[in-house]
């Protein structure tokens, strides 16, 4: 996620692995990467109201790729492909704060996400003694953002 790529420049790329799917933009922006030999049934995607969503369908599940960006409200635009099997693996960064995933307090994002996950029949995968946030190659070496 964020791949912060304009239509001009060159496509992400990770070794040994196939882009499957993006939604480029210079602000943002997302892409889907499998390994080479995995079949892909199916792939939608969606940019509505800025929130970035590529769903693939593999056999057996769906994966799903949510970019929500800060500073905008959490909708979930359900793609044709999303319910298409009963296994659903979401991945996101929703941009928002839960206890559930480590935060002291909840916004209004992270109870509308928490809110989402619970009508889908979705399971938070989390590991409280991760940080809340990762090191970006757009950050300093050794400055976490959290």
């Amino acid at each position: 996620q964020e791949t912060h790529r304009v239509m001009a420049s060159s496509r992400p790329k990770i070794p040994g692995m196939i882009l499957i799917g993006e939604i480029p933009k210079k602000q943002y922006g997302s892409a889907i990467f499998t390994k080479p030999r995995l079949i892909i049934k199916s792939a939608e995607y969606s940019n509505t109201r800025n929130i970035e969503i590529i769903t693939i369908e593999v056999k057996g599940c769906t994966v799903t790729l949510i970019y929500k960006p800060p500073n905008i409200n959490f909708d979930f635009e359900k793609l044709k492909n999303f319910d298409k099997n009963p296994v659903k693996i979401v991945i996101g960064d929703f941009n928002s704060r839960s206890c559930s995933w480590g935060y002291l307090d909840i916004d209004l994002n992270g109870g509308k996400v928490e809110e989402w996950a619970e009508a889908e029949l979705l399971s938070l995968m989390h590991d409280p003694k991760l940080l809340k946030s990762f090191n970006s190659g757009r950050w300093k070496k050794g400055i976490i953002r959290t």
